[in-house]
């Protein structure tokens, strides 16, 4: 998603909503959902990797890991 690497790719190549007239019209809702929740996730806590086993996406009907990813989280002082 930097500008450098996404610079000549289609705006339609990631659509987590939808596209065009097929638009979900949760979107502007879900996607502010989204950032609030991280942000206040990431004040709270540190996120720490439990181990160095790279993930790799894996498609279905929606993106996630080929594998489970085990995080620690730990409160910030």
């Amino acid at each position: 998603f930097m500008p450098e690497r996404s610079a000549g790719r289609d705006r339609a190549a990631y659509i987590p909503f939808g596209y065009g007239p097929h638009l979900c019209i949760g979107n502007q809702f879900a996607m502010t959902e989204m950032l609030l929740i991280v942000a206040s996730t990431m004040q709270r806590y540190r996120f720490e990797l439990v181990d160095a086993v790279p993930v790799a996406p894996r498609p279905l009907l929606t993106l996630g890991p080929d594998r489970p990813v085990p995080i620690r989280l730990t409160p910030r002082s």
